[in-house]
């Protein structure tokens, strides 16, 4: 989410809501930083099952910026694995407890 380049915004992500919730809020600082904190995100969301909020400014999200180019990982992640079917999204029960 592009704000300006204050920090009233990550605060706003980290301090605000109704009652203590767990919530991870992340920081991009240039175009290449942007790609390994997504990657970490959606990992720390799928990990731990809460909302993870990636913040940007306005500065990097309307530059322009010759970057190297996507390299693949060497290692494989690692995805959570979901429940197909029914109301209930996780079965204690299986091998991985989703």
């Amino acid at each position: 989410m592009p704000s300006r380049t204050e920090q009233s915004d990550l605060y706003h992500a980290i301090y605000a809501g109704h009652g203590d919730f767990p919530r991870v809020v992340l920081g991009v600082f240039d175009v290449v930083h942007a790609r390994e904190i997504m990657h970490r995100a959606f990992f720390l969301s799928e990990t731990y099952q809460m909302p993870v909020l990636v913040m940007s400014d306005a500065y990097i999200a309307q530059r322009k910026q010759i970057r190297p180019p996507i390299v693949p990982r060497e290692a494989k992640t690692e995805r959570m694995l979901w429940q197909a079917e029914g109301p209930a999204r996780f079965d204690l029960s299986g091998e991985h407890g989703v």
